[in-house]
């Protein structure tokens, strides 16, 4: 069984060295946009793959990756990055010590900015000593003395020797010194003249100009003026200090020339709107939220599995060999399936026998719901109908069945779930997370040993279902306050049950519908607390940007359209797939068809069997 740590830190690549990425790396087109010469934003939900490709950008990783265009990226590319990660000590208000600390409310802030300055100062001297190291300029050890000799006079830095190493060590204790500095005020200061009196003269040191010094004196001192720029690559950024945030977003308008600045978030992050540069004029934004990807995941995903085949069997293995093909998700070359006699085609004749809804439809689009083949002649309607009704049809099919004494749809129970399996749910169901995809592919693999062989549909059907009631228990079992919706408290879990038990209720049981709402809008109106437990919804991944603005940033959650993210569709028994939309606030208002149907509507383990 796949447990829950590795699946969700399998391969996380804020744990790798930039060259451990770039073993691993497969190209995508976002890195194209990256590589860019501007600022650059980088978009989407946690795991989708952002630190990857930040970390790709660092020499190490340039110089490690084996791929065909490594060589003509490297010589292509103008700048160095500067990779820093946010750390949460960063924020100190959020620190256990911060209540010890509320009598000086000016003091948290300046520290903040501190240990900011200190870890950017030190990111930027590794990425120094990597550009002597890999030779872009003249590896000379009397250069490196003269130029650390600078940034201990310029930074502040204690007597030690000249050299990147010592220097970054020496930052490195620096920020030991910042909790040591904390300690000794919360326990010696009585006054705001106290605190200020212990500042050191480090602490007025600002990352940005400490940055714009020493790279302008570096390009002179090694005489590589003009020929590259600094990208400075703050990654994570939603885990950031809001001051820094604003500055960074800020920045974006105006900057120095030899500065960039490459910013990865997961959205929701709280940046107001009139501080914000203009895509495509100041910046290039590049989404990662799975809708926008299009083929671009799909081809990925492809050579990704290809891949972590070929390291496990030492030969090319085409994916659909092992995990074969879903019915609901397969490309046009499976257009049999609609004829008479094929898979869908019996599914549908099926369900017409007691479903007069969809024997209506049927009839109303000239589809015979005895023989339901795709029509005949220009009828693009009935063709349309065909398919968008495919997944519907089979999952009432699946999970109910037909009462005919009381004339209603009932649940049918299943030990086992064989709707979710093949190469193409298996991409689909990771919403753009490549951590996500090697662990399901790494997880069925285990179950062949070393041979080659297909892993049958029911095994598949297995691994998913737990991974996706791990990913439910991990939202569950996060830490956060109740919120009030429609009088009633609920957890972040309990909004997603409601959503997904109501999606289950309109495409298994209800009334059949050609296009059942499965997405949700954020209503206006929604109480503060409501949006901010929405927004970490968003940060985990449990639900899914929409409808993101092509060029501008997706900050604000009010009026954006959403749905639950694939990962969880097994344990609620949807199909993957996207139809029409409700308000977010209509998912909490009870129905009659609720009662009718005899589906807890506020206990999900009530509806669902697990064995």
């Amino acid at each position: 069984m796949l447990k829950i740590d590795n699946f969700q830190k399998v391969f996380n690549a804020r744990h790798l060295a930039p060259e451990q990425v770039a073993e691993r790396f497969i190209y995508n087109p976002d890195f194209e946009e990256l590589l860019l010469g501007n600022h650059t934003v980088l978009l989407g939900p946690r795991g989708c793959g952002k630190t990857t490709l930040m970390k790709m950008l660092t020499l190490p990783a340039l110089n490690v990756w084996k791929d065909r265009r490594a060589n003509k990226i490297k010589e292509g590319i103008d700048f160095f990055a500067v990779y820093i990660s946010t750390d949460i000590y960063w924020q100190v208000q959020k620190d256990s010590y911060y209540e010890q600390l509320k009598d000086f409310p000016d003091y948290a802030d300046v520290i903040s900015k501190v240990a900011v300055t200190t870890s950017v100062l030190h990111a930027l001297t590794i990425t120094m000593a990597q550009v002597c190291e890999y030779n872009y300029v003249s590896n000379n050890a009397e250069l490196e003395s003269k130029m650390c000799q600078y940034l201990i006079q310029r930074w502040g830095i204690p007597a030690t020797i000249p050299t990147y190493s010592m220097v970054q060590q020496a930052l490195i204790e620096r920020s030991g010194d910042l909790n040591r500095h904390i300690q000794s005020t919360m326990f010696n200061c009585r006054s705001e003249e106290d605190v200020r009196n212990s500042y050191e003269d480090y602490f007025s040191l600002d990352y940005h100009s400490s940055v714009i010094e020493a790279t302008s004196f570096f390009v002179k001192l090694y005489d590589c003026e003009d020929r590259y720029k600094w990208a400075l690559c703050f990654d994570e950024l939603e885990l950031a200090p809001l001051w820094l945030q604003d500055k960074l977003f800020q920045g974006l308008r105006s900057t120095a020339q030899n500065i960039l600045f490459k910013l990865s978030a997961s959205p929701i992050v709280s940046i107001s709107s009139d501080i914000l540069a203009t895509a495509g004029n100041d910046l290039k934004l590049v989404k990662m939220w799975p809708n926008t990807l299009g083929n671009k995941y799909r081809d990925f995903s492809e050579k990704l599995v290809k891949a972590i085949l070929k390291e496990k069997f030492g030969k090319s293995i085409d994916p659909e060999d092992i995990f074969g093909t879903n019915p609901l998700l397969h490309s046009g070359k499976h257009t049999k399936t609609y004829e008479e006699g094929g898979e869908t085609w019996k599914e549908i004749k099926l369900l017409a026998t007691t479903d007069s809804n969809l024997k209506k439809l049927l009839l109303s689009s000239g589809i015979n719901p005895n023989n339901p083949v795709e029509p005949k002649g220009n009828n693009k309607a009935g063709d349309t109908i065909l398919r968008k009704i495919k997944p519907i049809v089979y999952f009432r099919n699946y999970y109910s069945q037909y009462n005919s004494k009381k004339d209603v749809r009932t649940k049918r129970s299943r030990k086992a779930q064989t709707l979710f399996y093949g190469k193409e749910l298996i991409y689909t169901i990771c919403d753009g997370n490549p951590r996500w995809l090697i662990g399901i592919v790494n997880g069925m693999l285990k179950q062949i040993g070393e041979e080659s062989v297909k892993i049958s549909p029911s095994n598949q059907a297995q691994v998913l279902e737990r991974i996706s009631q791990q990913f439910h228990n991990i939202i569950k079992s996060m830490p956060g306050n109740e919120v009030v919706i429609n009088g009633k408290p609920v957890t972040l879990s309990d909004i997603l049950d409601k959503i997904g038990t109501r999606i289950n209720q309109d495409i298994v049981l209800g009334p059949f519908k050609r296009d059942p709402a499965s997405t949700f809008v954020i209503d206006k109106e929604l109480d503060d607390d409501v949006i901010e437990i929405l927004k970490q919804a968003a940060y985990q991944g449990a639900i899914i940007l929409m409808n993101p603005e092509k060029e501008s940033f997706d900050f604000k959650m009010e009026g954006k359209t959403f749905r639950l993210s694939y990962m969880l569709c097994p344990f609620y028994k949807i199909p993957l797939r996207k139809y029409s939309k409700r308000s977010f606030i209509n998912y909490f208002e009870e129905k009659k068809t609720d009662k009718e149907i005899g589906i807890p509507t506020n206990n999900i383990q009530g509806t669902f069997d697990y064995e």
